[in-house]
């Protein structure tokens, strides 16, 4: 009777350690900050919403990058160095590259459509190819000259765009709305807040995983519940400001 009680009660506390480490490690994946995918290292937000632009100066070379319809988000690691991140807010950003040192350059856009903004943007002095179905990957040719632009025309007046929002926890569903979408082949996607129930990094890293599913720009916007808690500064990290406009065509299109 004893070696029974004494097992029971060994079996007790096993399952009481194994339901606190369970807690533990919920609570460390619901509250973690979240900064987006393995060697990515967020920048400062700068940009200028009136003229829908950013700018960065890479501080191991003399390289001046200018984004018109984006901005600079962070810095990504590979095998050779460092990517510079640009994360697009419009279907059809402009980049420009200057300075002494600008031949091997390499940047990431993303949240674009690779196929729609590289037949936009041919013929420029960059190099391009698709990494994703929402980003590409820009690179400056050894032996470029001083300068380096990328300046998509958009020479069609009638282009498909999608408008969607308030999923908060429906991400299930979130990815079915993904397929549907990119099977309507937008030129682009806005998306009108209220994308995470309480700003969590967890329900975040959900979401961000779903966003990056779509095949085509999407124009985000803040809504309440994503501003809750430390939920703002996740949002400025992942989608950038929560004010910008964008114009194609002569057609524009804004958050407010």
């Amino acid at each position: 009777m004893r070696r029974l009680n004494r097992f029971v009660n060994m079996l007790l506390v096993i399952v009481l350690l194994s339901f606190l480490l369970g807690v533990a490690v919920f609570v460390r994946t619901t509250t973690a900050a979240y900064r987006g995918d393995r060697g990515f290292t967020a920048l400062p937000l700068r940009f200028d919403p009136d003229t829908s632009s950013s700018e960065y100066r890479a501080p191991d070379r003399d390289v001046l990058v200018t984004v018109r319809g984006g901005f600079v988000k962070g810095l990504m690691e590979n095998d050779g160095g460092r990517d510079i991140v640009v994360r697009a807010l419009s279907p059809l950003p402009g980049l420009r590259v200057e300075g002494g040192d600008i031949g091997g350059l390499s940047l990431i856009l993303e949240n674009v459509a690779p196929d729609f903004y590289a037949k936009r943007a041919a013929g420029g002095a960059l190099l391009m190819t698709k990494e994703a179905v929402n980003r590409v990957r820009i690179t400056v040719p050894q032996g470029a000259g001083g300068v380096a632009e990328l300046a998509p025309s958009d020479d069609e007046r009638e282009f498909p765009f999608v408008i969607l929002g308030d999923n908060r926890d429906g991400y299930e569903t979130f990815a079915e709305i993904v397929q549907q979408v990119n099977g309507e082949a937008p030129a682009f996607i806005i998306a009108n807040g209220d994308f995470v129930y309480s700003g969590r990094p967890n329900q975040y890293r959900l979401f961000d995983e779903a966003l990056s599913r779509f095949s085509a720009t999407v124009c985000t916007v803040p809504g309440n519940h994503d501003i809750r808690n430390d939920g703002r500064g996740i949002y400025t990290m992942l989608y950038g400001p929560s004010h910008y406009s964008s114009e194609i065509e002569g057609v524009v299109g804004g958050t407010v």
